[in-house]
């Protein structure tokens, strides 16, 4: 007898037969009797030999289960299209779990060819765009593979869809330039195109376009699945309509089940703590007597384990000088961070090179950790063991984080509280799906801790951490060099702290936790420094950014703001290089070609090692240094300009070094407005002074870029 029954109806024939498959895909068809418009169903799923429909069907049943494998595929940088291609894998297996769904990096396949081998399958590619219009390294191998000759596969039997990530603000000219390739070259092959071409814009709200475009896959995805209109009758009397197979489950309103889980801790409400049916549960252990003590400092201890923190190469660094560099007396003073090498014995484990950045591991302060420890029903110093089933998770749904910690270990070192919430995760905490994400919440830059207390919600354990942005390390770029300070680090950055639109405090995550590592004077009597704070760091090293090895080759030193540290490093290198400098008849007119140096800061007391640059003027390191302000200028020799403007003026200087005696130039500072401004101030002058229109401008800065003559590092 059968529980329950489907009335499958059609106004014709070839609608009859995709209902049928959409129905049989839902587990629901069995033996169907020809010849008739209503066909029995049950929970029971019969193999396709039991079938003996006309080929139109059998064809449209190929198409259908084709379509249920997505394979998605990034190419990130610096993690933003990796972290998007989970929140789509996650999305879709809520929405479809019939569908077998996976992530991997372009690199992870033993030959580019192999990423799209899978006829069956739609091949997602989230793309991002490295320097200036490059693809990703994780990218590069499968990107020039395309680009070339791929015509030894048949295309036109492959699906696709394309979304790629990049910064209008930074690079117009290049912008999203990698997706856009690949979206059209797939094309040009004959690759089918399921959804348009998806363009983030980093120079705005990346992840509202993400999240429109996903939500756009993802109904495209449904209609797919979904011509029909099934309606289910239980016991004969009821008739629902089948739920939408294209819901996505990130989307509704969120409901955390009634159920509980026991947990040996003294805190916890009965011993039981809220769960959420939607994540895994975490196993919690209660600490033992010798770990009932303050939570470690740092992970180091999980370094030898299957799942280390911290990359390889990564030490404790000993805090040596943390000052402010200007007396402005204002809380966005740049400062400077001095790190000690010598922790082995007076010996130095790390080594680096002008030019490299510093890997640094931030941590969350202690009042942030305990405003989110009081909207958790758990034990701080309950242990982390592991995940239910976890061998079985789909992938989007393994624990992101080390096992063997404690909860408050895990928030403190592990996940970033002060970020922004995903899409996903603020519908989540909302409780709807109807509001402006990038305006309430992405430029407002709310926290999920405001989000919980002003809606008054309570979270479980696993709905927080499942959720949460990871906390990712930070790259500084060294200001110092390596010849100057072998066994010393020089850190430059400046705290970022702000009142956003609603009135709350913001705070940078990485330069609060710099801004308050200061040594501590022990020994008043003898102003003695006995107690060294440190920071988990490590070195990643920037081959591409380097100087000439010919130190008489000129170079053009571009920079604003912060984007100094580097220029900083490079100066002092070639300060150095000039002392030790021994053949008699490299005499000053020689060395007075080398530097041209173009700062910007935002006022006069803002302004930063200017002791340094006079010296190196005098020095004869430095041809000429203009110094300009964006505000604040009250001295007549004040130059009150933006950079771009300032460049413009010496045009013929700078064009006459590129284009006569080969000089580099090297861009330092801001992405999105200081590095885009300059991009195109140096385009206007090679296009003026070179004669050019604007295309072959853009193609001379490119001929640069290859050549290794015009080097950036820019952040935001």
């Amino acid at each position: 007898m059968l529980k329950s029954a489907l009335t499958i109806t059609a106004r014709r024939p070839d609608q009859l037969w995709k209902r049928i498959a959409v129905a049989f895909r839902h587990n629901q068809v069995t033996f169907p009797t020809l010849g008739t418009n209503h066909y029995h169903t049950s929970s029971s799923k019969p193999s396709l030999r039991h079938f003996d429909w006309r080929n139109e069907t059998v064809r449209y049943f190929s198409t259908t289960f084709t379509k249920k494998k997505i394979r998605i595929w990034f190419g990130s940088q610096t993690g933003t299209a990796q972290l998007f291609s989970l929140q789509l894998s996650e999305a879709l297996t809520d929405a479809h779990p019939e569908m077998e769904v996976s992530v991997r990096g372009l690199n992870e396949t033993a030959s580019p060819a192999d990423v799209v081998k899978e006829q069956d399958a739609i091949h997602v590619f989230l793309l991002s765009v490295a320097g200036v219009g490059e693809p990703t390294d994780n990218a590069r191998t499968f990107y020039d593979w395309l680009m070339t000759d791929p015509s030894d596969l048949d295309w036109t039997q492959r699906n696709f869809a394309i979304f790629g990530l990049g910064n209008s603000k930074a690079h117009a000219n290049q912008f999203n330039v990698i997706g856009k390739s690949v979206d059209n070259r797939l094309e040009k092959l004959g690759a089918q195109r399921f959804l348009p071409l998806g363009l983030g814009d980093d120079g705005d709200c990346i992840e509202d376009d993400f999240d429109k475009w996903m939500d756009q896959f993802l109904h495209v995805l449904e209609e797919d699945s979904h011509d029909t209109a099934i309606t289910e009758e239980k016991n004969d009397k009821q008739t629902e309509e089948v739920e939408n197979e294209g819901r996505v489950a990130s989307k509704c309103t969120p409901t955390i089940e009634p159920q509980k889980q026991s947990l040996n801790s003294e805190t916890c409400h009965n011993g039981q703590r809220r769960i959420s049916s939607k994540y895994p549960i975490l196993e919690l252990s209660s600490p033992s007597d010798a770990t009932c003590t303050p939570s470690r400092p740092d992970l180091f201890h999980l370094q030898q384990s299957s799942n280390p923190f911290y990359q390889s190469n990564t030490y404790r660094l000993p805090v040596i000088s943390n000052r402010a560099l200007s007396m402005g007396g204002s809380d966005s003073t740049m400062h400077e961070l001095q790190l000690s090498l010598d922790i082995d014995d007076g010996k130095s484990v790390l080594r680096y090179t002008s030019g490299d950045h510093l890997i640094v591991y931030p941590r969350n302060s202690s009042s942030l950790v305990e405003a989110y420890l009081n909207i958790l029903d758990v034990d701080p110093k309950a242990i982390i063991k592991g995940v239910e089933n976890h061998d079985s998770m789909p992938q989007e749904r393994i624990y992101p984080f080390p096992f063997g910690i404690s909860v408050e270990e895990t928030l403190v070192h592990c996940v970033d509280l002060g970020a922004v919430p995903s899409p996903s995760f603020a519908r989540y905490l909302m409780g709807r799906h109807e509001f402006n994400y990038k305006e309430d919440i992405f430029n407002a830059r709310r926290t999920p801790l405001e989000l919980i207390c002003e809606i008054n919600i309570t979270l479980s354990l696993e709905e927080l951490l499942f959720q949460v942005a990871k906390m990712k390390p930070r790259y500084y770029s060294i200001s110092s060099s390596h010849l100057a300070h072998p066994n010393t680090i020089y850190l430059t950055y400046r705290p970022v702290r702000y009142v956003n639109g609603r009135g709350a405090l913001r705070e940078g995550t990485c330069t609060r936790f710099l801004s308050d590592l200061v040594p501590v004077v022990m020994d008043e009597m003898e102003n003695k420094v006995t107690s060294y704070p440190y920071v988990v760091a490590g070195i990643r090293s920037n081959p591409k950014f380097r100087l000439p090895s010919d130190p008489n080759i000129p170079i053009i030193l571009i920079a604003g703001g912060c984007g100094v540290a580097p220029i900083r490093a490079f100066i002092e290198e070639r300060m150095w290089l000039a002392s030790h400098h021994d053949d008699p008849s490299d005499d000053d007119s020689q060395k007075c070609d080398r530097i041209h140096l173009f700062l910007g800061f935002r006022s006069p007391m803002d302004e930063v090692y200017r002791p340094m640059v006079d010296r190196a003027k005098a020095s004869g390191v430095i041809a000429d240094a203009q110094i300009s302000y964006s505000t604040g200028c009250t001295q007549p020799e004040q130059n009150c300009a933006l950079v771009s403007e300032v460049l413009a003026q010496q045009g013929e200087l700078v064009y006459d070094l590129l284009e006569k005696k080969s000089a580099h130039i090297y861009l330092c500072g801001g992405a999105r407005l200081f590095g885009a401004a300059i991009e195109g101030a140096i385009i206007s002058i090679i296009q003026t002074q070179g004669n050019m229109n604007s295309q072959e401008a853009t193609a001379y800065l490119r001929r640069l870029i290859r050549e290794d003559r015009f080097l950036e590092d820019l952040a935001d």
